[in-house]
């Protein structure tokens, strides 16, 4: 998170590396993590999606109910 001081783009980075995610990032002008999948940046486009389902559901477990 440090270095991209957003929690999207650092899941992005652990995914496809720090120095992939900066040169995507300098590619495509974006910041915008979906954008940036989008653009093909990683081999699994449903990654972020995958995560970010994952937190929603662990911080508020009775969406399952």
């Amino acid at each position: 998170y440090g270095e991209f001081q957003d929690w999207g783009l650092a899941l992005l980075a652990y995914n496809v590396g720090e120095r992939r995610l900066r040169e995507a990032i300098q590619e495509t002008g974006s910041r915008d993590p979906w954008k940036l999948i989008e653009s093909g940046v990683e081999n699994d486009g449903n990654y972020l999606a995958r995560v970010m389902a994952v937190i929603l559901i662990l911080r508020n477990p009775k969406i399952l109910d």
